[in-house]
């Protein structure tokens, strides 16, 4: 009996609930699971040595090299990916050894729940990435803000020297009062930025945002509310709309 023959008496035993295969793991494969089996049979660390027997669809798909073998016709060929995918039936995932025996091994939707974890795993991962690039990316700009307002400082602070110093010599040549009122409110607006560039004025601002989430959350809501799916789509297939009947205006 050669190795084609000996498949498909093993197949044979299955069908008729022989003893041999009671130690067969089954599993329900329906379409989330196809991509597990695809999976399986492409990679030779998951699987190895392992074969897929479809009680329903009677063939056996053998790894590494994914062949099939019709039981009718005992022919042997390569096993196209689309098939895996279609396949909606019960399976078998057993390992043979020399003797003939079987060995039970996790099933497929074992395999599908790990995969499930790495997915998750992965989507955590990625959302953390996602928090922390746009974390570093509000620090930059965060940074740019307290640079722009020190740049703007040095001027406020040079023209604001400038300028006391020319009406204090305005005032001992005139003796008006009057002449030294602007100082008043250039000394308030230097204040102003020496305060936010220098100051803690930032640590104020942040502190008071957390004061109005925490109390006055109903100053935080958007006109209208949150947008939604189906208002977005009925915007967008408005514009399509104005650009199907008027292409020369758009």
């Amino acid at each position: 009996m050669n190795a084609t023959d000996k498949e498909i008496a093993q197949l044979d035993a299955f069908k008729n609930n022989d003893s041999s295969t009671q130690n067969v793991m089954h599993c329900s494969m329906n379409t989330e699971s196809a991509h597990s089996a695809q999976n399986m049979c492409d990679d030779e660390t998951l699987v190895p040595k392992q074969q897929i027997l479809w009680t329903h669809s009677v063939i056996i798909v053998r790894t590494p090299h994914c062949s099939l073998i019709d039981q009718h016709t005992a022919q042997s060929r390569v096993l196209r990916r689309e098939e895996i995918v279609q396949k909606k039936r019960w399976c078998l995932i057993v390992n043979s050894n020399d003797m003939g025996s079987f060995s039970s091994h996790p099933s497929g939707t074992e395999v599908l729940k790990k995969n499930q974890e790495y997915i998750s795993e992965m989507n955590k991962n990625k959302m953390e990435r996602w928090i922390q690039m746009h974390f570093q990316i509000k620090e930059r700009e965060t940074a740019l803000e307290i640079s722009r307002a020190r740049e703007l400082f040095y001027w406020l602070a040079s023209f604001y020297g400038v300028a006391t110093v020319g009406l204090i010599g305005r005032f001992n040549s005139t003796k008006r009062a009057a002449v030294l009122a602007p100082i008043v409110p250039l000394s308030f607006l230097v204040a102003y930025y020496a305060d936010l560039a220098y100051g803690t004025k930032i640590h104020r601002i942040t502190a008071e945002a957390e004061m109005i989430m925490q109390h006055e959350p109903d100053l935080l809501e958007w006109p209208s509310g949150l947008p939604t799916v189906s208002e977005i789509d009925s915007a967008r297939l408005d514009i399509d709309d104005k650009i199907r009947l008027h292409p020369h205006q758009m």
